[in-house]
């Protein structure tokens, strides 16, 4: 794996290469996940998910929840 070295600015951000972006999926605007293990520094995309029963597919960003859950929500 090549690596490339960044400098932080003054606020302590980093520019993450479009061409990593691309490669993992990450879009401007998409949220983050920073975590620490070992000494290192991993970045993941935050994938949406439901804030009701958890699930990843079909999710409304707009209110993080899933169409199932929307449509029991409103037969109620």
């Amino acid at each position: 794996m090549i690596g490339l070295n960044r400098k932080l600015d003054k606020l302590g951000r980093v520019v993450v290469p479009a061409d990593y972006r691309y490669r993992t999926g990450i879009d401007i605007g998409d949220q983050i996940k920073i975590t620490e293990e070992a000494g290192k520094l991993i970045i993941e995309k935050v994938k949406p998910f439901c804030k009701i029963c958890g699930s990843e597919e079909n999710i409304n960003e707009q209110y993080s929840v899933c169409e199932d859950c929307i449509n029991k929500i409103k037969s109620i």
